[in-house]
């Protein structure tokens, strides 16, 4: 099972239109980001993600560049650089997407791509994810009658030492 988090429009009015816009983020390894790098992102629309993505690559080249590294180290380097670029894909997806103004309502867990939308959409529509906006939060109340004691007052029964 794989998850994938649900980003809507905020101002998309009809469920119709949110769900037409809206977006499924796969969680986990990216294989197109692994591969290809800069250049996935890029291909899916995430420019920002993907001058980031080269930045990156580009500065840990100059440091290695500058430091003597041997070419086997260069590689190892430059592969473990992918990785983290495979496992981080789906985090930059998201911040691209709240950047834009998606907002993040759900999480689902799918076989793949197609019954994650099939599960997002239903529970959208059905229960109603729609008219919630931010998580519900709620805080215990803090009505102190009177002040705490000091750690020394509790030790001695709440009477002050002199």
């Amino acid at each position: 099972m794989r998850t994938y988090t649900l980003h809507i429009p905020p101002d998309a009015g009809s469920p119709e239109i949110a769900l037409e816009r809206a977006r499924l983020v796969p969680e986990g390894f990216c294989r197109g980001a692994f591969f290809f790098g800069f250049l996935w992102f890029w291909v899916k629309g995430f420019f920002l993600a993907g001058c980031l993505a080269l930045l990156g690559f580009i500065a840990l080249c100059i440091v290695l560049g500058f430091t003597g590294v041997v070419p086997g180290a260069w590689l190892t380097l430059i592969l473990a650089y992918h990785i983290l670029l495979a496992l981080e894909a789906d985090t930059l997806m998201r911040w691209t997407h709240a950047r834009r103004g998606l907002r993040e309502v759900m999480t689902v867990a799918a076989k793949d791509f197609d019954e994650a939308e099939r599960t997002a959409f239903h529970t959208w529509v059905a229960e109603g994810v729609r008219e919630r906006t931010e998580p519900e939060v709620s805080l215990p109340a803090t009505t102190a009658s009177e002040p705490l004691p000091m750690p020394s007052e509790a030790s001695n029964g709440g009477e002050a030492t002199s």
